[in-house]
């Protein structure tokens, strides 16, 4: 008995001779310390009793009745079996013993303290009784001998009553073995006292059960609990007033009376062997009499002269009788649910959340603000497109062979592999199996976390700033001659543009060339590197995949006649162009967006189970299923919507969020849809139960609790980890490999060579602004100490550009101990002049942010050669202070805490300790002397060391 049926005839409904135990609901479970699975149950007796019955004797009277419970595997067949009664529940009970464990019971006084009355469709007063295992006073849990994890076969539970305790007084000298056990007296004794079987799926393909079931219902929708008849017109009726067991006896009468003939008859024997296999296949089949008359058609003879024809005419007559009786019980028809019994109480155990399956590259180092990788580390810059031409002939000089094109221009493509760096540099990807958050996000939804902030275009020295120059091949020593830079917002929004000359070297780079059209308006050709829409030849495009392509226009002017100077600076002198990729990654924003959504829907969850299906008299307090009016009323609001239908969206959001952290499903899409949609079954108002929803809250709210929410991994990680990380990827090319050469000699005159019909040659994405900014170095570097007075300085020494001129020069670069660092800048010191941070004025006396520079003390060994520290020692927190004075501007660079002496330790002579200084501007510094803006040059790395005032005049650590 699969499900409780209170309309038909509840007598057999509720059993006919016993009371029939009714499986209410499964619980399944992790005991504690073993971690084995454990079921739980909860059972119900129903009796008929009117309203003029004595409960209390009548319960006393049936105290006695046993109801076993049990778990078991059992295969098809043996299912099958014990569903027809061809297999005996205890033989079954026996191979159960052997195999999976002690069935438990109880007796119906254990549970009479509390008896419930209910009424069934017709108004008969019932009777109900509850067991509930879980109650330790009355039950037992079952406890398994594994992990439900690790059950692969299909686990059933099996109830049923019985009057017999099967205890030793009685049944102690029974022979429990033998092929024929139960086939005696005592054994068909104890299947008298025995009564119908329930039995439930548990565990199906290796998860909780949700199966389909197919039940019969009338006209009226009743259910009827049984196995109906069809009549021979393919119609199903209810059992009445004729039974399977009545058909077969009443043919197999018919088949005795032919026996003696068909001794000395073969075709009359044949015939009665066909019928006799029929009543013994379909004996208790629904179909019992359409296969009887299938069989009509194929007698050999329908003469009654001959005796198979006689068993013919009688055998006709059987059916077309049988099938009259059949048709007057009620008309039925099959209709499919969902049995909705098994209640799943695990907790879910978190197997993902490791940095072991990420594919994270760590970055090669920091410049600025920024965290770097370069190609070496990363291949993210690639697929560089580049061609040269010339135009603006230029005929100033009246001798042909002194014409010469003014400008040229070098225009191509590159592309940055945005997917890869999202999968492999993000932050998020330190901790999350991106290909996994792909399949269940996508990555649009972590698109806007990962944004396009600048890109970079640099026109690079030529030669490297030492011999083996094949050493860098990012760029790293290359001299910049210029750069263009445009800033982005909302990751594709180009917002400006910057073109900047360093000026340390000759540069015949331009921000723009101005012409003149035919129509007689100006248009201006632009060097600029541009993010840019592109599509694939190919019908299938590049997928989903995303790759950012980049235009670029970098043009150069030649200043004279003389072609080869500006021919031998792009081909030579500075033929290398770097390009730089920067990244604002704030991808830790979107996990803790995620854990924000999970919360709201949380909340909604609650509202749903509390406010709305919970409430009295939505829901039947019988077996907690929600009542019709319930159901309609969801139905008329949601089914235009099943998708936002809390019994739907809530069961997906659990399991998308489950995968994302335990793996369950190896990111198997189909799998998470299936859970999801096993877990609605269980919690819609069709077929699910109220209990099932609150267990489905509250594993909702532990996934949360245990896995995500404070105290946590994940919540650690959110809380620790920084909001936004800027990453720049770059990589070098030399010039000379990649372009072509198109150089094409033209005049004004000529539509193609003149820069208004120049490839790419408008700015029309945003106005033309380009500030001829000049860099600026620091003009001197001081070392001095601190006073009560204002800055004082010791000496006004010259940098130290390395730590090997440090450790082999003169005293003339240490630092007094508690003493201080100044940059000077001159001719800033002037109310006209100032120095501003993105536009910005900084103050006269203002600190500074933190990381404009950076101390950083190393340990060199004193030696024969000069050994390069492997790493920082320490890095020691400074305050740094813009001070105004009447010609100069300077940095004021203080240490907040004692620097260490050159020779602190003694042990450590002659090793000594070198401090390191870096400026970090970044391009964010910029200057104004009242006449031209500079652009400040990060400085060379300055060294010094830390010197007492005795040691100071001569002691210091000369080689």
């Amino acid at each position: 008995m699969s499900r409780l049926i209170t309309s038909g005839d509840t007598n057999l409904n509720f059993g006919k001779l016993l009371p029939a135990p009714y499986i209410e609901q499964i619980y399944l479970g992790t005991d504690t310390p073993t971690g084995d699975g454990t079921i739980d149950v909860q059972i119900n007796i129903y009796i008929r009793s009117n309203e003029y019955s004595d409960d209390d004797t009548l319960i006393h009277q049936l105290g006695d009745l046993r109801v076993v419970w049990m778990y078991a595997a059992p295969s098809s067949t043996e299912l099958d079996e014990l569903i027809s009664g061809e297999k005996n529940i205890w033989a079954y009970e026996l191979e159960v013993l052997a195999n999976w464990g002690v069935p438990l019971a109880f007796q119906l006084s254990e549970i009479s303290d509390d008896i419930e009355v209910i009424y069934d469709d017709e108004g008969n007063r019932v009777l109900k009784l509850t067991y509930l295992s879980s109650n330790t006073d009355i039950g037992d849990t079952l406890t398994l001998d594994s992990a439900w994890s690790e059950i692969e076969d299909d686990v059933y539970l099996f109830a049923w009553a019985t009057f017999d305790l099967v205890d030793s007084a009685y049944w102690g000298s029974y022979d429990f073995s033998g092929d024929q056990i139960w086939e005696d007296r005592f054994g068909r004794f104890l299947t008298m006292e025995t009564g119908g079987v329930a039995y439930e799926p548990v565990w199906v393909d290796e998860a909780a059960a949700t199966t389909e079931e197919v039940i019969w219902v009338d006209e009226d929708g009743n259910t009827y609990d049984g196995t109906p008849l069809q009549s021979v017109s393919s119609q199903y009726y209810s059992v009445n007033r004729v039974t399977h067991a009545d058909i077969v006896s009443s043919f197999q009468d018919i088949l005795d009376a032919y026996e003696s003939l068909a001794e000395d008859d073969e075709p009359l024997q044949d015939m009665l062997d066909q019928i006799s296999y029929v009543l013994v296949t379909y004996g208790k089949e629904a179909d019992l009499l359409p296969q009887l008359n299938l069989l009509r058609r194929v007698f050999p003879s329908k003469s009654s002269v001959t005796n198979v024809g006689q068993l013919f005419i009688n055998y006709r007559d059987a059916i077309y009788n049988t099938n009259t009786v059949i048709e007057e019980g009620d008309l039925l028809s099959k209709k499919e649910i969902l049995n909705t019994k098994v209640t799943d109480l695990r907790t879910t155990t978190l197997t993902g959340f490791s940095t072991d399956d990420t594919c994270f590259i760590g970055s090669d180092g920091t410049l600025g603000s920024y965290v770097t990788y370069k190609h070496s580390v990363i291949s993210t810059i690639s697929n560089l497109l580049i061609e040269r031409t010339s135009f603006d002939y230029n005929t100033m000089d009246s001798a042909p062979e002194r014409w010469f094109n003014e400008y040229y221009n070098n225009y191509g493509f590159f592309f940055f592999d945005y997917d890869k760096a999202l999968y492999e540099t993000s932050e998020i990807s330190q901790y999350m199996d991106m290909s996994l958050l792909y399949d269940l996000f996508g990555t649009d939804m972590v698109v806007p976390y990962f944004q396009l902030a600048k890109v970079f275009l640099y026109r690079k020295q030529g030669t490297a700033d030492f011999d083996d120059e094949t050493l860098d091949e990012n760029g790293d020593n290359f001299a910049t001659h210029y750069y263009i830079m445009t800033n982005y917002e909302d990751g594709y929004k180009a917002t400006d543009m910057e073109w900047v000359t360093q000026e340390t070297y000759a540069t015949y780079g331009v921000p723009y060339v101005e012409g003149t059209d035919f129509e007689g308006g100006d248009c201006y050709g632009v060097s600029f590197v541009l993010l840019r829409n592109f599509q694939l030849a190919s019908e299938d495009g590049n997928g989903d995949y995303r790759m950012m392509c980049f235009e670029f226009q970098d043009l150069v002017q030649n200043p004279g006649i003389a072609a080869a100077t500006v021919d031998e600076y792009l081909e030579d002198t500075a033929n290398r162009l770097q390009f730089k990729v920067n990244i604002v990654d704030t991808t830790t924003e979107f996990l803790g967006d995620l854990v924000e959504a999970y919360t709201t829907a949380m909340a909604g969850l609650e509202t749903y189970v509390n406010d709305v299906a919970g409430v009295d008299c939505v829901f039947s307090t019988t077996d907690g299923r929600w009542v019709d009016s319930f159901v309609e009323e969801m139905r008329a609001e949601y089914d235009d919507d099943l998708g936002n239908a809390p019994w739907n969206f809530y069961p997906i959001y659990y399991c998308l969020y489950k995968e994302l952290f335990t793996r369950e499903h190896d990111g198997s899409m189909t799998s998470v849809l299936a859970e999801a949609s096993a877990i609605a079954a269980r919690i819609s108002p069709d077929y699910g139960t109220l209990d099932e929803l609150k267990a489905f809250k509250k594993k909702f709210d532990a996934l949360f609790t245990n896995y995500f929410g404070p105290d946590t991994d994940v919540g650690d990680l959110i809380g620790a980890s920084p909001t936004i990380v800027y990453r720049q990827y770059y990589r070098m090319f030399n010039e000379d490999t990649y372009v072509t050469e198109t150089y094409a000699y033209s005049s004004d005159e000529d539509a193609e060579g003149h820069i208004c019909a120049q490839t790419a040659h408008s700015m029309t994405e945003f106005d033309l602004e380009v500030e001829d900014y000049t860099s600026l170095a620091p003009s001197y570097f001081y070392t001095g100490y601190w006073s009560t007075e204002d800055w004082q300085y010791w000496s006004d020494s010259s940098a130290a550009d390395s730590a090997e001129a440090v450790y082999t020069s003169a005293t003339d670069t240490g630092v007094m101990a508690g003493g201080n660092i100044k940059l000077t800048y001159d001719d800033f010191g002037s109310t006209e002049g100032y120095f501003d941070i993105d536009g910005n004025i900084v103050a006269d006396g203002a600190v500074l942010p933190e990381g404009t520079f950076t101390l950083t003390r190393l340990l060199y060994e004193r030696g024969s050669t000069w050994e390069v520290p492997d790493e920082a020692l320490e890095q020691p927190p400074i305050t740094v202070k813009y001070k105004q004075g009447t010609d100069k501007s300077w940095f004021l660079i203080n240490p907040t805490g004692d620097l260490s002496h050159w020779n602190q330790n003694a042990s450590l002579y002659p090793d000594v300790y070198i401090y390191k200084l870096t400026s970090n501007f970044d391009g964010k510094w910029t200057a104004y002397d009242g006449v031209t803006y500079y652009k400040l040059e990060e400085m060379t790395p300055q060294y010094f060391y830390v010197v007492d005032p005795d040691d100071y005049e001569g002691a210091g650590p000369v080689v």
